[in-house]
């Protein structure tokens, strides 16, 4: 990890406009007694209207790095770090109920895991339909 000092956070002049923040994140995960750094110091931004590709190699951290933005990592086996600012609101505070709230209508993932990622057989709206209705009503 760096020793870079704790950044500022909330919404200032260079980060408006900014969706979503993510800085400094770092994961590591506990196994076997020791811990095992899957991300170290990422930094990125995604404005709004823009699209943004998380690429890298198999097992270099892209799935844990988003399950992270989506609160969705074990909190008894991943250590999350640094801040996930949405519309500038520091998701890593959030508990699980607020955190629910946010996934969904203000956040999302299109999993790439075939048993839950969209099914071809179904028409697309009628899947992403259901998400909403879950999530929205």
């Amino acid at each position: 990890m760096s020793a870079r000092s704790a950044p500022e956070i909330g919404t200032t002049p260079e980060r408006q406009g900014h969706l979503l923040d993510i800085i400094d994140l770092s994961i590591r995960f506990r196994s076997r007694g020791s811990e095992v750094f899957a991300v170290t110091g990422m930094d990125f931004h995604i404005s709004k209207g823009e699209v943004v590709a998380l690429v890298g190699k198999s097992g270099s951290g892209k799935s844990a790095s988003a399950l992270s933005m989506m609160g969705l990592l074990p909190a008894a086996s991943a250590r999350v770090t640094g801040s996930i600012l949405l519309n500038g609101r520091d998701l890593t505070t959030l508990g699980n109920r607020a955190m629910s709230r946010v996934r969904g209508r203000e956040i999302g993932m299109v999993f790439q895991d075939p048993m839950s990622s969209l099914n071809p057989v179904h028409p697309v709206g009628r899947q992403i339909g259901e998400s909403l209705r879950i999530h929205l009503g």
